[in-house]
């Protein structure tokens, strides 16, 4: 019997730093340490939000990378600005890493 292969990336490259991603029992659905370079997702999600949750916390990387995020001194401020850009730009290229996700089933 075959298992599943779930979605489970265990680093991100953003922005030429490499980022752990861990997988743990937590009640968010994902958070980020810029300083450690460590990404925590919650442990079991869907595979299609386990790709959302990553991208959305590499998306908080980028801001605090870019030097952005010491501009931003509210997180509801910089929250709103993630969302942003992960529901108006990420869908351009999610779709064909969504295919590859696919393909892992």
């Amino acid at each position: 019997m075959d298992k599943k292969k779930i979605y489970q990336p265990s680093e991100i490259l953003i922005g030429g730093h490499l980022f752990t991603i861990e997988y743990k029992k937590m009640t968010d659905f994902g958070d980020i340490d810029v300083d450690k370079r460590i990404i925590s997702i919650r442990k079991n999600l869907p595979k299609e939000t386990t790709l959302d949750t990553i991208l959305h916390e590499a998306l908080h990387a980028c801001l605090s990378l870019s030097g952005l995020g010491f501009l931003i001194d509210n997180d509801n401020f910089e929250e709103a600005l993630v969302r942003a850009i992960e529901n108006l730009v990420v869908p351009t290229f999610k779709r064909e890493h969504l295919n590859y996700i696919a393909s892992l089933t």
